[in-house]
């Protein structure tokens, strides 16, 4: 099995199991975690009406998408792989980024659900621009925006590149690298950078 699809099958594990590990105590004596996760954590067949049915059918037959700035991809760019998902999208869609920096604003869609950003965590990709307040508001200046249900993103360095405010008074100097705005969105082994309101 290639290393994406390994990543892509412990995110998708992770999705469907993050529901019942926030609603339980996590013990605070690390050498009781293992018991606990081995305690609440049932298989998904022993878990009967305990998952989301949506989820369940989108996870059922995953779509893995390539993307390498060097070539050995379907595309070249974040943005290009996500502008390929159809809108209304029922299926989970994971766009595994090789390593390299990936200079572009990128919005995932409302319309556009199940998409899952996978980077490498032993070379993580930056995504990265530097979107302004003055530019685009606050709210859009955005490095990565992902407004859709069910986003997923695992192993990446989301970056916004804008200059740091003089003296923080830049009118129109605040930068954010990430806004979700979807429910249902984890995030794992990340990085976010700008020098305000990341």
């Amino acid at each position: 099995m290639e290393n994406s699809e390994v990543y892509a099958v412990i995110c998708i594990s992770i999705l469907l199991i993050a529901p019942v590990i926030v609603s339980q105590q996590i013990p605070a004596d690390k050498r009781q975690v293992n018991a606990w996760f081995e305690g609440i954590i049932k298989p998904v067949k022993e878990r009967g009406n305990s998952l989301d049915p949506e989820l369940i059918q989108a996870e059922s037959n995953p779509k893995v998408i390539k993307v390498r700035q060097g070539g050995g991809g379907e595309f070249n760019s974040v943005k290009k792989a996500i502008e390929s998902v159809a809108l209304g999208n029922t299926k989970r869609v994971i766009i595994s980024i090789g390593p390299g920096v990936y200079k572009e604003k990128i919005k995932i869609e409302r319309g556009k659900p199940f998409i899952t950003l996978l980077g490498n965590p032993k070379n993580m990709p930056n995504l990265t621009f530097g979107g302004t307040a003055k530019e685009y508001g606050t709210v859009n200046s955005a490095t990565l925006i992902a407004e859709s249900n069910y986003f997923v993103a695992a192993n990446l360095n989301i970056v916004n590149l804008a200059s740091k405010p003089e003296g923080g008074k830049t009118i129109g100097g605040q930068v954010v690298a990430l806004r979700v705005s979807g429910d249902r969105s984890p995030i794992y082994n990340y990085n976010i950078y700008g020098f305000q309101e990341t």
